[in-house]
């Protein structure tokens, strides 16, 4: 006997599309039919389907606002509530009347552009993320439409008023771990005793000694990884502060060294961080201003030193020398990149070189060398690891002017007979200088501070750059007896100094990113346009493999050294 089961109905699919917002707010089964469901055609209810999306997850900003308010609320917890200088609007939590949540959870610059906005009538742009690139944050409005001082809305809004003090005294730890060991322009008593005093009351005031703390703790939060979420917001906040007394000092005549100093740091931030360009055109700021202020005649008979001896002390001097040296180290390395002409004429230099660490910070007088003095000596009477970068950097400068003189005698068809008593000169001053670092074990030097390992580098990139001037020389050379011997001696020398530099780029693979001196690739770029122009030479090859990967491995804490990698793939280098 057979039995057959009963067919079960089946149930009817669901057409596809996306649920009616009528049945999606009852929160029933839409039967997607069209032109009306059956739901909105039995209750009457329009039917309306909506097929774009609310993205998931977090709003943009809402973590990072998030993460402002922790922090607020830990400083509030910590501190007196007389010492508490945080606005409300930032501890309180967001609701539908708070303004800080109305911002549809702007991140601190985005929230700041606005407010910026809304205050003085100026324009600035957002950044569509937190994460983006800091130059888009906040675009400082232009000088003829921007006030001469910051707004009165932006008091207490600088994103350190929302940390700790303790927080804050770790960003000034930091510079002095971190920063001043390749830029020693502060001291740091002098420092920290200027930070105890009042600052003005008024929030509608930019000070000089303001913005450089803010550059400082920039170019600080920049070489942790503790303090990333605050960098970009810090930096849009530093750079409208240092636009701002631009134009305030500009109308009144007066430039004081804080700002020479903040658009300093400010400078070797851009050129880390947001872009060469950038970078370049704040580092003209810093040497227009150093100019301004005569920072290259310190120690001359009208010099700061001979006319401010009785208001200023030894160690405010000294932060005046160094600052300059400070702006002619950068102007001699970023000049080299693209081959632009020096700003700062060492001619005509009346700054002494500056003194030894030991002696800077613990205020003791010492009597240094003028600069033309120390090309004449073997080695400075006081050794000192920001003279020694002088001189080499220096020599890198003076080898770049020598190369473009003769560029131009050549191109003028000009027989000219200094060209090589020039070459013989400086490769005799550069030989002298190497032979009296004598590096034994050149690896070591990358555990020492960045300034010696940067110099070691600075002095076999001048000696590639002697021999690319030798193979361009305008006619002379060619006529020298002996000028095959000459020319192979040079090229052996440039393959050991691109040698040497590989193996010093290699022991950065050990160090720790934030202790690498910033020009570091601009050198290695030197390194690898030699080996690039010259693959005829055999070992060439693997050490381009070696420098690529140490560029490779600065690209996401050093936007210099993207941009130089970026150069050199264009030229030679195959994709890998």
């Amino acid at each position: 006997m057979s039995s057959e089961s009963p067919t079960a109905t089946p149930r009817p699919r669901q057409q596809a599309g996306l649920a009616c917002d009528e049945c999606r707010r009852r929160k029933l089964r839409c039967d997607r039919g069209q032109p009306q469901c059956g739901v909105c055609r039995d209750s009457g209810a329009t039917c309306v389907t909506t097929t774009t999306r609310q993205p998931r997850g977090p709003r943009r900003g809402h973590l990072r606002a998030l993460q402002s308010r922790i922090i607020a609320l830990e400083r509030r917890i910590s501190d007196q509530p007389s010492e508490d200088t945080c606005d409300d609007e930032f501890m309180s939590f967001p609701d539908d009347n708070d303004t800080f949540a109305s911002t549809n959870h702007q991140s601190f610059g985005e929230f700041l552009a606005q407010d910026a906005h809304n205050s003085s009538g100026n324009s600035a742009t957002a950044s569509g993320s937190s994460n983006g690139s800091a130059v888009e944050l906040v675009t400082p409005p232009s000088p003829s439409s921007m006030s001469l001082s910051l707004p009165p809305s932006f008091a207490g809004r600088s994103p350190v008023d929302c940390i700790s003090d303790m927080i804050r005294s770790d960003l000034d730890h930091l510079y002095f771990d971190r920063v001043h060991t390749f830029c020693p322009i502060l001291s740091k008593r002098h420092y920290f005793s200027r930070a105890k005093r009042p600052r003005p009351k008024s929030g509608s005031e930019v000070d000089a000694f303001s913005c450089l703390q803010h550059a400082m703790w920039t170019l600080a939060v920049s070489t942790s990884s503790q303090f990333q979420y605050i960098q970009d917001d810090l930096y849009a906040y530093t750079r409208l502060m240092i636009d701002s007394l631009e134009l305030e000092s500009l109308q009144a005549d007066s430039i004081q060294i804080e700002q020479v100093q903040a658009w300093a740091l400010l400078a070797i931030y851009e050129f880390m961080r947001v872009g060469y360009r950038r970078g370049w055109m704040s580092a003209g700021k810093c040497f227009r201003f150093a100019v301004l202020m005569k920072l290259h005649n310190v120690d001359g008979r009208d010099g700061i030193a001979a006319t401010t001896l009785q208001s200023l002390s030894w160690a405010e001097i000294e932060e005046r020398r160094r600052t300059f040296w400070m702006a002619y180290t950068i102007d001699r390395i970023i000049s080299l990149l693209d081959q632009l002409p020096l700003t700062f004429d060492q001619h005509v230099i009346l700054t002494r070189l500056p003194a030894p660490e030991n002696e800077f910070q613990s205020d003791v007088p010492v009597v240094m060398e003028f600069l033309s003095d120390l090309q004449h000596d073997s080695e400075p009477k006081t050794p000192s690891t920001f003279t020694e970068s002088i001189r080499l950097v220096t020599i890198c400068g003076q080898s770049l002017s020598h190369q473009q003189q003769g560029t131009v005698e050549h191109t003028h068809g000009w027989i000219s007979l200094d060209f090589w008593d020039r070459q013989q000169k400086l490769d005799a001053t550069l030989t002298q200088s190497i032979e009296g670092m004598a590096l034994h074990d050149p690896c070591a030097l990358v555990f020492l501070d960045p300034l010696p390992h940067f110099t070691a580098l600075a002095a076999q990139a001048a000696v590639l750059m002697l021999f690319k001037a030798s193979q361009s020389a305008p006619w002379g050379l060619e006529g020298l007896e002996n000028y095959q011997d000459v020319a192979s001696e040079y090229e052996r020398r440039a393959l050991a100094a691109a040698q040497q530099m590989v193996t010093l780029s290699k022991a950065l693979i050990e160090l720790s990113y934030f202790k690498i001196h910033p020009f570091t690739p601009v050198l290695l770029y030197f390194c690898g346009d030699f080996l690039s122009s010259n693959n005829h030479l055999d070992p060439t090859f693997e050490m381009q493999l070696a420098l690529q990967q140490v560029l490779r491995g600065l690209v996401h804490v050093n936007k210099i050294a993207q941009d130089c990698l970026n150069r050199l793939q264009m030229v030679v280098w195959p994709e890998s």
